[in-house]
């Protein structure tokens, strides 16, 4: 199957691995490797982000990358590896970017757990901090696990955030942040009214949560 990318033409032969393999030998039409599983959205993603622009490419270059996706908070996201320096995992401009070093001894399952965990708790403490402020008050501590059926739990000042709630998207998130927060320091009726507030659809979310969408 020939594909166009930025006005270059590609083939793409699918495979089982899940990740992607770029093939240079033949300069007039690179070899896309991938899992049949990706989309062409997925793959063109993958070829503006990593592909080397403006470079000479020798006939016996072969250029390959580590590439696949993690599911969160309602979305795909890219995943790049960087080769140089060590620094945890971090989500910038809907890419998620890792450090090989830090993560030498995993499994690509295993792997992807790791930045799919990290990213998540990551990206709900910055917005605990956000309303943290907004409310001013102050969390004792965030505990993240899997619960059953609770999104969250409060219990002491402590907060104990459902680690499921990774599936639903950042706004849903935000939202259960900001009732978690509310339930610390307000009654129920001005708990419905800040919900109101800062949500104009929060009886929209509620039905989420409660029926799915």
């Amino acid at each position: 199957m020939i594909i166009w990318i930025e006005n270059r033409e590609y083939q793409l032969i699918s495979n089982a691995a899940n990740s992607i393999h770029i093939d240079y030998k033949n300069p007039e039409l690179p070899v896309i490797y991938a899992s049949a599983s990706l989309s062409i959205d997925e793959l063109t993603t993958y070829v503006k982000q990593y592909a080397k622009k403006n470079r000479l490419i020798t006939q016996a270059e072969t250029e390959s990358f580590d590439f696949f996706t993690i599911n969160l908070f309602d979305n795909s996201y890219p995943v790049k590896p960087i080769n140089e320096g060590k620094s945890k995992p971090y989500l910038k401009n809907n890419i998620i970017y890792f450090s090989k070093s830090e993560f030498k001894s995993k499994t690509q399952k295993k792997l992807e757990e790791s930045i799919h965990d990290i990213i998540f708790e990551q990206s709900i403490l910055v917005l605990i901090a956000k309303w943290e402020e907004i409310l001013n008050i102050l969390v004792e501590e965030v505990i993240f696990k899997k619960l059953p059926s609770n999104y969250y739990k409060i219990s002491n000042q402590k907060l104990l955030f459902n680690k499921k709630n990774s599936s639903l998207s950042l706004k849903i998130n935000e939202y259960l942040i900001l009732k978690a927060l509310l339930d610390l320091t307000e009654s129920k009726s001005r708990i419905q009214y800040k919900l109101e507030q800062y949500f104009s659809d929060h009886k929209q979310i509620e039905k989420i949560l409660a029926y799915g969408n």
